[in-house]
């Protein structure tokens, strides 16, 4: 029997030392931007591996009460992969493939040709929100705080359609919509204080390609501009100057 030299190094499983060096450089990059204010690029990865977890937080809950609304698509969803499925086993059967097509492989394929078009979606957005971002100083204190107004704008916004949807009228405040906490005000020039939006309540639909400015965020301490919410679902941050034309514009118009 060989024997073991007591000299000789005890190595290290490669699985745990990977762990203790992730470990590491990940202390490592997260002190390095907080001391150098430099955390929103490391909140990057961070969202693009766990960002589905904070995005299910936020939009699940709201679609939890309307879950008859789901029906139907899950139901499509069933239907497609089934005759998928049947038309492959029969393609493979025409051409006297051996049958070893598995109803899982129908699922894995169209849940990847499903990912992928989410992919093209998400994709598209980043462009679009990189560019828009360009102009903004998001660097230095985390994400601006234009941005998130402008993104609890479009999400208040969303909650009034819904509103409307279910009730064939646009709500009389923003108190009759059920939203988070989050997203009822934002913080003022006061700190530890929070401001809510001004709600504009439209009396009629807009006509097509009409803005009707329907949300009103306070004054952004950081950038010292509101944010307008627009019922197509747009947002703008303008000076406060810039207000009184605005809101002077005619709250509706009639069409036939």
């Amino acid at each position: 029997m060989e024997e073991v030299s007591q000299d000789e190094p005890v190595k290290m499983p490669r699985r745990t030392s990977w762990i203790i060096r992730l470990a590491l450089w990940s202390f490592v990059l997260t002190f390095f931007g907080a001391i150098t204010g430099l955390i929103t690029v490391l909140e990057a990865p961070f969202r693009l591996v766990f960002g589905w977890v904070l995005h299910a937080w936020v939009t699940l809950p709201p679609l939890l009460p309307r879950w008859k609304e789901l029906l139907f698509p899950l139901a499509a969803l069933g239907l497609a992969l089934w005759l998928t499925d049947r038309f492959i086993r029969w393609a493979l059967a025409a051409k006297g493939a051996p049958p070893s097509w598995q109803g899982w492989h129908t699922v894995s394929a169209t849940f990847l040709v499903l990912l992928g078009a989410a992919a093209a979606i998400a994709m598209s957005g980043i462009v679009h929100q990189a560019v828009w971002l360009g102009a903004e100083p998001w660097w230095g204190n985390g994400r601006s705080q234009v941005t998130v107004t402008m993104s609890h704008t479009r999400q208040i916004i969303m909650w009034i359609h819904d509103f409307e949807e279910q009730n064939g009228r646009y709500p009389e405040s923003l108190a009759d919509l059920d939203l988070p906490a989050g997203l009822r005000a934002v913080p003022s020039r006061e700190q530890g204080l929070q401001e809510p939006f001004v709600y504009l309540k439209p009396t009629e639909s807009p006509s097509a390609g009409e803005e009707l400015p329907v949300l009103v965020s306070p004054l952004l301490p950081d950038s010292d501009r509101v944010v307008v919410g627009y019922l197509s679902g747009t947002t703008t941050a303008i000076q406060p100057e810039q207000l009184p034309a605005l809101l002077t514009q005619p709250r509706s118009t009639d069409h036939d």
